[in-house]
This record gives C-alpha cells, sequence and structure tokens, in this order.
C-alpha cells in the first residue's frame, strides 16, 4: 500500500501545486523505530586517531634506536630529523582529536549510566584546553577531575614541543693519532756540495725573495711548507708560556719567507698537531750608523764607504782560534765595492768549531750598508731559537695557532756533525750557539755567504738591490729606491725590524740549500734520509660527523605522552562501543529529546547554560527509555536518575 509520503508527492506531481504546506517536521517523523548500533564511521575514525598515534609511538622507538647514525642526504636519521619539523603542528591537532572525542565518549556514557548535571557539564566541556580552564572556572570546580583535565590538556604543547625537540643534529668528534714526519732545519747545508744545488738554491731564494709582497704573513710558503713564527717578535716570550696567534693575523712574522717541508699524506680532516722545530735569529747590540757626505755630488764623485777591511785588520774575535775566514763583498763588475752596495761577513771556526774550545763562541755576522748620507756598520752573533707550534690543518691548509719558546731540551743528534760527537748538547749556551753552520763541512759559511750575494748581481750603481729592499720593506722588494740610486738607511727601520728580516733572509736561503727537491714537493719527506735530517711528530685528527642525537629526556617525556594518548584514544573507542544512547551532547538538537525532567528544574530561564550547570551540577540526570508501555522505547531524560519510569537501553529493543 502507497504510504502517505507516495501519495502526498503524486498528487503534487498532477495538479503541479503543493495542496498542503510542508511539514519541516516529516523528515523526523518518517524515521521508523529502530534499534541501538554501533556508527561504523565513529569505529573508523577511532582507528584512523588510533593508528595516527602508534605512528607517533614508533617514531619514537625510531628515534631512540637511531641515536648516534651518521646524517647523510637520503638516510633513515635525515629523514626523521626532517620529520620533527612537522611534530608541533600535526601532535595538538591529533591530540586535540582523540582527547575530545574521548571525553564526549565518556561524558555520553556517564550520562547514560546516570550521572550529575555538573560531572557531565565538565566532561563535555572540556573537549578543548581553552573550553577546560574555563568550564572549572564557571562550575567552581576544584576537585581531582577538574585538575586531572588541565593537567590532561596542558599535555597538548608540551607533547608538540617534544615531538620537535626529541631529534637534533650533533657532532661526533673522532680522535686518531699517527706519525709524520718533518725537515730538521738542524740539517746540513748541501748548496755548495754539487754541480745543481746553487742553481735550485737561487732559484727557490730568488722566487722566495720576490715572492714576499703576497706571502709574507702567510701560514704557508708557495709550495705549501710550514712557516715558523719568530717568537721573538712577541712580548714576554721567554717565559715559555704558550702564546695564542689570532685567526687571520696578518701581523704574525715568520722565521722564514720558506717553510718546514712535512709529510704531505696528512689526513683532508681537520688534524692537529705540535712541530718542534728551530731557526736562526740575529742578535744584534752593535747598531750603528754614521754620516757620509753632507752635500750630494754627482753619482760619480761619491766615495767609497769605509769598508772594514777584513782581511787587513779584522775585527777582534773573543776566541782566539776562531778567525773571519769566510766573507764576502758585493762588488761591481770593476771589482770594487759600490757606493750604495753592501757587505756581509761572517766567523768561522777552524777545524769545525770543535767542542773543545769553549765556551762555544755564537758566530758573529757584519753587516754593511751605505745610503746617500749614512753608513751602517752592524755587529750581530747568531744563534738557534727552539720552539713548539701547534697547527691546525684542514684539507692540507695549515695555521699556527700557539707558539712557545720551547722549555724541552733540544735532540742530542742535533749536535752531531761529520766530525766527533759535538760537545755538551744540554748546556744551553752550547745549544743556543750551536747552528745549522756546524752540520758539515767548514766551508759551508763561505758558499751561504756566495750564494747570498750572488743570488742578485749588481752590474752597476743603479741596479736594483732586492736584499736591501726586503730588510727596508719586505713588500717593496724590488722598487727602485727614492732617489733611483741609493736605499734608506738600514737602521731607520730600528734595530728589532733589522733583526727580525736579516735572520729571514739566513732562514730562506739556509732551508732552500738542505735539499732544494723537498722544498718544491718532489721528494717526500720520509723517516730516514741520507742527505738531510728528519723529526718525528704526532698528529692528531678529528673527523667530525653530522649525528643524530636523540635527547633523552624529550622522548621520555614524548613517550608517555604518547601512551596516555593510546590508552585514552581505546578508552574512547571502547566507549564508544558500549554506549546504546544516541550521541547528542554538544549539538543544539538536544533539545528535542523527550525530556522528564521535573518542572523545578525549569526555573531561571536567563541564567547561561553554564551558570545553570554550576547551580545544578549536584542533579542527577540520565539519559534512557522514558516509555516502557508502549512496543517501541523512546530516549529522553529524566532527573532525578532514580525515576522509576526511566530504564536503561538494550540493544534488541527498538526505539523511536
Amino acid at each position: 500500500m502507497p504510504s502517505k509520503f507516495c501519495l502526498e508527492m503524486l498528487n503534487i506531481f498532477r495538479t503541479g501545486k503543493n495542496q498542503q504546506k510542508w511539514d519541516p517536521l516529516i523528515p523526523l517523523q518518517r524515521k521508523e523505530a529502530q534499534k541501538p548500533r554501533l556508527s561504523w564511521l565513529g569505529l573508523s575514525l577511532d582507528l584512523l586517531l588510533i593508528l595516527c598515534i602508534i605512528t607517533f609511538i614508533v617514531f619514537a622507538h625510531l628515534a631512540i634506536t637511531s641515536n648516534g647514525h651518521i646524517l647523510t642526504e637520503d638516510s633513515r636519521a635525515q629523514f626523521l630529523l626532517n620529520v620533527t619539523f612537522y611534530g608541533p603542528t600535526i601532535f595538538p591537532i591529533l591530540f586535540a582529536a582523540i582527547v575530545g572525542r574521548a571525553l564526549k565518549a565518556l561524558a555520553t556514557w556517564e550520562l547514560q549510566k546516570g550521572s550529575t548535571i555538573g560531572h557531565v557539564e565538565t566532561l563535555s566541556g572540556s573537549t578543548t584546553l581553552i573550553g577546560a580552564i574555563i568550564t572549572q572556572i564557571q562550575l567552581r570546580n576544584l576537585n581531582l577531575v577538574a585538575i586531572s583535565l588541565v593537567v590532561l590538556w596542558a599535555l597538548s604543547p608540551v607533547g608538540g614541543q617534544a615531538s620537535l625537540r626529541v631529534l637534533r643534529q650533533g657532532t661526533r668528534v673522532t680522535k686518531t693519532n699517527h706519525q709524520f714526519y718533518a725537515l730538521d732545519p738542524m740539517s746540513s747545508w748541501e748548496a755548495g756540495s754539487s754541480n745543481h744545488y746553487p742553481m735550485l738554491t737561487h732559484t727557490l731564494f730568488a722566487s722566495s725573495l720576490i715572492a714576499s709582497r703576497k706571502l709574507y704573513n702567510k701560514p704557508q710558503d708557495i709550495w705549501g711548507n710550514l712557516r715558523i713564527p719568530m717568537v721573538e717578535a712577541f712580548d714576554n716570550y721567554q717565559d715559555h708560556r704558550w702564546i695564542k696567534i689570532p685567526d687571520n693575523d696578518t701581523g704574525i712574522t715568520f722565521s722564514s719567507l720558506i717553510g718546514i717541508p712535512f709529510d704531505r699524506e696528512l689526513p683532508v680532516e681537520q688534524t692537529s698537531f705540535t712541530l718542534n722545530t728551530s731557526y736562526m735569529y740575529l742578535d744584534c747590540p752593535t747598531f750603528h750608523t754614521s754620516p757620509r757626505e753632507h752635500e750630494q755630488p754627482p753619482i760619480e764623485g761619491y766615495k767609497a764607504p769605509s769598508w772594514t777591511n777584513f782581511t787587513a785588520d779584522p775585527p777582534s774575535l773573543e776566541n782566539p782560534d776562531n778567525t773571519w775566514l769566510h766573507y764576502h763583498k758585493f762588488v761591481g763588475d770593476d771589482g770594487s765595492i759600490v757606493a750604495n752596495g753592501f757587505q756581509i761577513t761572517m766567523a768561522s771556526c777552524d777545524w769545525g768549531c770543535s767542542q773543545w774550545f769553549k765556551p762555544r763562541e755564537a758566530r758573529r755576522v757584519i753587516w754593511e750598508s751605505a745610503s746617500a748620507k749614512t753608513f751602517a756598520h752592524i755587529d750581530c752573533t747568531l744563534h738557534t731559537t727552539y720552539v713548539d707550534v701547534k697547527y691546525d690543518c684542514l684539507d692540507g691548509s695549515c695555521s699556527p695557532i700557539e707558539v712557545r719558546l720551547s722549555p724541552n731540551k733540544p735532540d742530542p743528534s742535533h749536535f752531531s756533525n761529520l766530525f766527533s760527537s759535538d760537545g755538551k748538547p744540554h748546556d744551553p749556551w752550547n745549544t743556543r750557539n750551536f747552528t745549522g753552520f756546524e752540520k758539515g763541512y767548514s766551508n759551508i759559511p763561505s758558499n751561504f755567504l756566495i750564494a747570498m750575494t750572488s743570488a742578485f748581481r749588481m752590474n752597476s750603481v743603479r741596479a736594483l738591490v732586492p736584499l736591501l729592499g726586503f730588510i727596508l720593506s719586505p713588500n717593496d722588494t724590488t722598487a727602485i729606491p727614492p732617489d733611483g740610486v741609493f736605499y734608506e738607511d738600514v737602521t731607520s727601520i730600528g734595530r728589532a725590524k733589522f733583526q727580525e728580516r736579516l735572520s729571514q733572509l739566513f732562514n730562506t736561503l739556509f732551508l732552500a740549500g738542505i735539499e732544494p727537491s723537498v722544498i718544491v714537493g718532489t721528494m717526500p719527506v720520509t723517516e730516514k734520509e741520507q742527505y738531510f735530517a728528519t723529526s718525528t711528530h704526532t698528529a692528531e685528527t678529528r673527523l667530525s660527523e653530522n649525528i643524530l642525537v636523540c635527547n633523552k629526556a624529550w622522548f621520555t617525556t614524548m613517550l608517555i605522552i604518547c601512551l596516555i594518548v593510546f590508552v585514552i584514544s581505546l578508552s574512547g573507542a571502547i566507549l564508544r562501543a558500549i554506549t546504546l544512547v544516541p550521541d547528542a551532547l554538544g549539538t543544539l538538537s538536544i533539545i528535542t529529546l523527550d525530556n522528564r525532567c521535573e518542572k523545578d528544574l525549569q526555573k531561571a530561564s536567563m541564567l547561561d547554560g553554564l551558570e545553570r550547570s554550576r547551580l545544578l551540577k549536584n542533579v542527577t540526570i540520565k539519559l534512557g527509555n522514558v516509555r516502557q508501555d508502549s512496543p517501541s522505547g523512546r530516549v529522553g531524560f529524566t532527573a532525578p536518575a532514580n525515576n522509576e519510569d526511566v530504564v536503561q537501553l538494550h540493544w534488541n529493543t527498538y526505539y523511536e
């Protein structure tokens, strides 16, 4: 038999108009009585939320098990680190969805079994963080349930922060020690012992001098060798304390233009080591200049300066067995010392400066040069300075970070040469006055001075003198003198600068003449060499790796919160499964449910909802079957809960 709705629609179709005004209650009235049933949509949503919170638990497990893993592109560790940035956004949303639904399910279940208005309102009004706070304030709740709800919602931002902070990028430094070898500057000077050495030595010396403008303050020379800071250039260096060298310091003074060759097989990772080495240093207590001509005549009219004649009238030496055997004059084409030249001489010792001559006399070096109006005479003593230098290297680029005057005793092997054992190696005066010139044959000082003065041949009085140019200004080695002829007086730069720069020239030429092929890197520095000495050093390599670091405190916090939320999500799903009454809380349609509450509860109609709930919070209310005298029951509210007309709902009963 056609239903009433079908007949009405058929009549409208035939007549073209609605003869009866549409009743908005018709959709509700057409609903037939039905049994309580599960909401598959709700259960599916519960399952999805449970899976989501399980994902966070799995993430926490992966975080703790990946602690210390190396971060590389496309690695699991890098993926986990990238995921953490989404935690503060996703977790609070997931937390709100799970806890909000669970509290609503709990409130509905409490309503089904009968509870007070205050308790139900506390649960249903606390489905958000702000709602939980406001509800407790307006209901004047100060009990364990109210406090627990506020604390529960406070876990939301904490969990979001925990998911972000549980992982971070860290650095793991692995240290390994290994030995390497470096050239010992106390090796014998070999530039005069073969045919090809002088030419190669001249080339290295000249190229270093010309390139000084670019490399003067660089920690490595043209070929990558380690340059040694000159400790005398620092204040208070004699107390043997470490002196820190600032990063990118362009004012540092090095002992030589050529550095110390070392084992180039050092790892490319950050490596540090301490180099125990030495260099020669000139101390010039006699630093004198005297006037020449006051009026400037033509260059041809200049008289030769009063050069010291080391053959006819040599300066006296402390040890009578030492002589001025090895000196060299800077001469022009006619064989005489030119007016704008210089001469340098060095004292030598008969029979290789034997240890029997005590005390060992320091070698003396005398420098003389002329300017347009002055004549400089500088008398120096040559010493060896032992230093310890800390270096940091990365990918072959090294820089000194600290230097000190070495407090350690020099290696005894420094004090042996082609002759007998050389004196007392632990005697401070002995070691300081023992230089590389004592290693080898007695003609080394003479060959050394010949190599220095012939590096740039002076063919005329107007020729450049790069050695003078370097001493006056390392950045202007090849600059033309102010008047085109004469350089300035070398004493104008001061005693300290003169000592530093002449020492740099000595060390540069000496290193170049030990083994040129080692300087340029064509011959490696190994443990044992025939023509030069090596020193052994220990380097520490620090391999830095980016790793994933799991914060144990945040991991524990995140895991506890995730487990709490997981239990809440399961509880909410179970409560929805065992709740038979409809889920009507929080909707406006709840007012259309049957209400069997006493008339006394319907007074004070102008009160706000939560205000009414506060006043009625101790009143028991229940949602159940309010009509038991018909085949189909009816779900409705009643208060008090012990009303005999209200019974629990049942699965097999139909309800309107």
